[in-house]
């Protein structure tokens, strides 16, 4: 019995000490570490608020309106709202919650951005930081923020990721995406679905164009009709056309890095956001990681033949075949844009120790809040331990999957004719020394619409006299090997591609616009035409347009070109574009870049009375407008335009010299995202609309030398959203405001005249996403009349006159336009540097 007591006091005595230990690992937790003041945000909320905020709470579901509260991010204060925010019931569990936040307008906003998350640690921890930030560096549309401590009205409600949402203001200041809209599918889980597969975020619907939910603004109802178009190219399997709406770089980033976490989760039924830019006439998936990764399951029983295959079933089977995945595997099936993926996924491999590295300092930058909250930090660590083996994991399959490669050849000795199938999933390149041949990124083994691999064969005539198979190299192209095992076996194919045609010539010959072809340029010979219905000139064709050309255009008609342009009249012989009809605007003439070195050519160019049009997927916001191209144009007019601008050129490296603007409706001429030089050109207003401008850029890196500005009832010159603008021996008369600079803006200003302007230089934040803009002026400005709103005021030396010149003449002429976003970030990247 006495041995039995002795026991029970030693079991007890064990417990007691426990409970001392744990309390003081609590009371270590919470009171040995050190926050700053920037590591909390502190919201106040009225009694009667929080009242209302408590009613929404108990509805069911839970409803998610805005009440007014007081914010503190950082020491800084701020009027604003709350709303709750999520869908899935953990966001509501343990009396914590998460919450969307926003600041009110017409103040200064935190960093930049108006609108917020603050999503409950549970939710999200630095693991999902991590990932967020990797996908930001990679110039993936994606926001990540901090974990922070919150307190309401005092209280401590512990840590929460604060996180700018991904809204209009982030999207145009980080992204340059302006004209777009949003496209998700509804997230009502009282659907069906929920009941029989017991899966709230998938519906069979989420590919159809009615299950998606409205937005209330323009253009809404376009987005919308592009991704009806959309869907219908992913059902009917046609990868042409659905390549055509993706950004192909960035949609490679994108899967790579998605796979690399393992997590098919965000891109699934109500899940997976959608952006459409209007500009850009492309769609975007944002990236938005919700969990730090998905260990690959020992039941995927994956190895590297299953690598384009395993993202898809991280999450069982009801995951893998949500139907909106089907335009990633579409994606994925084309092998152009899976060698750009595996491209971008063998950095990945090379450079996995940066990569960890940028995970491992996101958890130290966060590391000091999570342990803050003892039982937060310990599920937070277990989280981190889990991350970087699935990076590793992840990188070892693709590793061999990038390696593998068997090559099998058949030859003819008596048609000098070559069967190939290479056994590989990364394109090979094929060398033949003694006959020079060679054949570049070819791709042996292929995926079907679901993932299915098949094989490619590939067959070469020779008639070379020293021609032998044995001889014949093959190198992997992504990791550069040169593969050493060869196996030969008989077999014989006949391939043969038919060319497209498509439906340039049929239009030339609706519109009775006289052609010829030559080497897939088509050449229009001088005449007057009678343009009545729109022209859409397709690749593969380029357009070469003679002089003395006329084009007169019907109402509403568009002439759009969809490659390089030769508009190259002369003196004598101008070309001409006007309207049929005095009173009736036709639309718009365009010419969209579609590949890299697409050339814009205008000499002699005569255009007048057209107005905007959206077609192809693409807005056009003047009656002329060149995307995606490197353009020249000289000795040319713009007039009369009834839409906002006469002349809009966006993405693109541009050239302009010796033209005339005037009488456009709004801005004479609106570059965006441009790298330009501009010289001795005239500007002049029609007046009909009060804000217009001369000339108005935004986001462009500029040079502009010799040119007149008068009579603007705005301003002449319109320099914005973090430009960088050289301006010299221009002209400046008579104008509300000869130089408006705005928005981050850079101007860099010398040898100019300014007469009887009300303002000469206006420095001022219209957009508050922005910071203050800065002048530099040679001799201070002295004689001119400066305002300077917000910004700030600088001499410039001559030493810095010439090295910004200097700068700007040596980067020039290696720039090229494209509509690739990442070219938008290369151009940022560009005009921040010093």
């Amino acid at each position: 019995m006495i041995s039995f007591l002795k026991k029970q006091w030693k079991l007890v005595s064990i417990f007691i000490i426990l409970l001392i230990v744990g309390g003081y690992v609590g009371f270590y937790f919470n009171n040995s570490i050190v926050l700053q003041p920037n590591d909390y945000i502190d919201i106040e909320i009225s009694a009667a608020q929080e009242k209302v905020l408590a009613g929404y709470l108990a509805q069911k579901p839970v409803k998610k309106k805005w009440v007014n509260v007081k914010v503190s991010i950082d020491c800084q204060s701020y009027k604003g709202k709350i709303k709750f925010h999520g869908t899935s019931p953990a966001h509501y569990l343990d009396d914590k919650y998460s919450y969307a936040l926003k600041l009110s307008k017409g103040f200064t906003y935190y960093e930049n951005g108006r609108k917020f998350k603050l999503i409950k640690s549970s939710e999200a921890d630095p693991t999902i930081i991590a990932i967020n930030e990797t996908a930001n560096f990679l110039g993936l549309v994606s926001t990540s923020g901090s974990m922070k401590i919150l307190r309401i009205n005092g209280e401590e409600k512990g840590t929460y990721y604060f996180v700018e949402d991904l809204k209009k203001e982030y999207l145009e200041r980080e992204m340059g995406i302006t004209n777009y809209s949003t496209l998700v599918n509804v997230s009502d889980w009282s659907r069906k679905e929920n009941t029989s597969l017991g899966v709230n975020h998938i519906s069979e619907n989420d590919l159809h164009f009615t299950h998606i939910e409205r937005k209330n603004n323009d253009r809404y109802p376009k987005a919308l009709n592009e991704y009806r178009i959309l869907a219908k190219y992913i059902q009917e399997g046609n990868i042409a056309e659905v390549k055509k709406r993706f950004d192909l770089e960035y949609m490679g980033k994108f899967m790579c890095l998605l796979t690399m976490f393992n997590d098919v989760h965000f891109i699934t039924g109500d899940n997976l956001k959608l952006i459409y830019d209007f500009n850009r006439g492309k769609f975007y998936p944002i990236y938005r990681a919700e969990i730090g990764g998905r260990k690959i399951a020992i039941s995927q029983s994956v190895t590297f033949p299953h690598f384009n295959k395993f993202l898809f079933e991280s999450l069982g089977a009801l995951y893998a075949s949500s139907v909106n995945t089907k335009m990633f595997k579409l994606l994925l099936s084309d092998n152009k844009f899976r060698n750009a993926r595996d491209q971008e996924l063998y950095k990945y491999i090379r450079e996995r120790k940066k990569i960890t590295s940028r995970l491992k300092a996101t958890y130290a930058k966060n590391e000091n809040v999570m342990r803050y909250v003892a039982s937060e930090f310990e599920t937070y660590v277990l989280n981190k331990e889990k991350q970087e083996p699935i990076v590793h994991s992840v990188l070892n399959i693709g590793r061999k999957y990038m390696d593998y490669a068997q090559v099998y050849m058949s030859y003819d000795s008596t048609e000098q004719h070559l069967t190939v199938l290479l056994d590989a999933y990364v394109p090979i390149d094929i060398y033949h020394k003694a006959s020079g041949f060679k054949q570049l990124n070819i791709n042996g083994i292929g995926f079907d619409s679901n993932l299915k691999q098949y094989y490619n064969y590939q067959d070469f005539d020779f008639e070379h006299p020293d021609f032998n198979p044995k001889d014949l190299i093959f190198i992997n192209s992504v990791t550069k090997d040169t593969i050493s095992k060869v196996e030969k076996y008989l077999n014989f194919i006949d391939r043969s591609d038919t060319p497209i045609i498509g439906s340039t010539i049929e239009l030339l010959e609706k519109n009775k616009i006289s052609y010829s072809i030559s080497d897939q340029e088509i050449l229009v010979p001088s005449g007057v035409y009678l343009v009545t219905s729109d022209v859409i000139v397709r690749a593969p064709y380029s357009i070469k347009i003679a002089p003395g050309v006329t084009f007169k255009m019907s109402k509403g008609v568009n002439f759009c070109i969809n490659g390089s342009a030769d508009l190259h009249g002369t003196k004598l012989q101008e070309i001409i574009v006007e309207r049929l009809n005095k009173e009736e605007a036709f639309g718009c003439f365009s010419i969209v870049g579609n590949k890299e070195n697409t050339r814009v050519n205008i000499n002699y160019f005569k255009i007048s009375g057209g107005s905007e049009s959206y077609i192809l997927g693409r807005t056009f916001t003047g009656q002329f407008a060149v995307y995606n191209a490197n353009v020249t144009i000289r000795n040319s007019s713009f007039e009369a335009s009834q839409g906002d601008d006469g002349l809009n050129i966006k993405y693109s490296k541009v050239n302009i010299e010796h033209c005339t603007f005037r009488n456009n409706y709004a801005d004479q001429v609106d570059l965006d995202f441009c790298f330009s030089k501009i010289s001795h050109c005239t500007f002049s207003p029609s007046k009909i609309d009060a804000n217009g401008d001369g000339l108005d850029l935004s986001g462009s890196y500029a040079n502009i030398v010799e040119c007149s500005f008068s009579d603007f009832l705005d301003k002449g010159l319109s320099l914005g959203e973090n430009s960088k603008v050289l301006v010299s021996d221009c002209y400046f008369s008579n104008n509300k405001n000869a130089i408006a600079v705005k928005d981050q803006t850079k101007l860099f200003a010398w040898n100019n005249k300014f007469v009887a302007n009300q303002m000469d230089y206006f420095l001022f934040i219209k957009k508050s996403i922005f910071n203050v803009p800065e002048v530099y002026l040679l001799d201070s400005g002295i004689e001119s009349k400066i305002n300077l709103v917000q910004g700030a005021q600088y001499a410039l030396t001559e030493n810095r006159l010439k090295k910004e010149a200097a700068r700007f003449k040596g980067l020039y002429p290696n720039y090229s336009g494209n509509s690739m976003l990442s070219n938008k970030l290369v151009l940022a990247e560009i005009i921040e540097q010093d």
